[in-house]
């Protein structure tokens, strides 16, 4: 795993990527770059600051269903989002909800025979 995908998997739940505002911001600071500008104080460099930036604050899935276009041509140019996503939702699910979606899966023949095809498919066999 990419230092861009743990940066961004730390940095997805700060209040300026999650567009949360119950802290107010000090004076002079510009909360949408709170992200970029922790990275930057500790020395990353700028690229890797505004990617880990950006995909921390595309990881939700409100910014996904607001504009799929432009969450499509983010996701193509960093393919670390999806990474981050899917980890943030299983996150959401927690282990009972994960424990369920095995078992019902498990327990569908159709689900189960999809599960085993989209295995096959990526692991090219």
């Amino acid at each position: 795993m990419g230092l861009e995908t743990r940066s961004a998997g730390h940095f997805h739940g700060m209040p300026s990527s999650s567009r949360r505002r119950s802290q107010v911001p000090k004076e002079g600071e510009d909360p949408e770059h709170q992200i970029y500008r922790m990275l930057i104080e500790c020395g990353v460099n700028e690229d890797l600051a505004l990617k880990v930036e950006l995909i921390a604050k595309t990881v939700s899935y409100a910014e996904e269903n607001k504009n799929p276009a432009w969450y499509q041509e983010v996701l193509q140019g960093n393919p670390e989002l999806a990474v981050v996503q899917d980890a943030d939702r299983l996150d959401a699910l927690g282990s009972i909800g994960q424990r369920r979606c095995f078992a019902y899966s498990g327990a569908n023949p159709d689900l189960r025979q999809r599960t085993i095809q989209h295995t096959s498919i990526i692991r090219g066999s």
